[in-house]
């Protein structure tokens, strides 16, 4: 699942090297730590916007804040319904399982007669 990271709404990718991100605020020139997309990091944005852009990070970090309870609602959500799914088999198992020991054995008096 591909999510954007709010970081990028305070900095944007360098188009002349792509190893390097340019704040919005100040326009300085961040390293990415690598040119390579899957080997990029954003700690040096995360670190430059605490250090010199306290508003735009208290943004940013109620921004992650909001996602990470959203994603905890969806994570409980799930759990829950697993959770009654389970219950749900464990009572069609125990009801099969009680059946079967009050079952009258109607095969043993058959053989043996009454």
């Amino acid at each position: 699942m591909s999510q954007k990271n709010y970081i990028w709404d305070f900095f944007e990718k360098s188009t002349s090297d792509l190893s390097k991100a340019k704040c919005n605020k100040c326009h300085k020139l961040y390293s990415l730590g690598s040119s390579e997309p899957k080997r990029q990091t954003i700690h040096g944005l995360k670190l430059h916007l605490s250090k010199f852009h306290g508003e735009e990070n208290r943004q940013y970090l109620k921004r992650q804040e909001k996602d990470a309870e959203k994603e905890e609602q969806k994570l409980e959500a799930k759990l829950k319904r697993r959770n009654q799914k389970f219950q749900s088999q464990q009572a069609v198992l125990i009801a099969a399982v009680v059946a079967n020991l009050y079952k009258p054995q109607f095969s043993k008096w058959n053989k043996q007669g009454p």
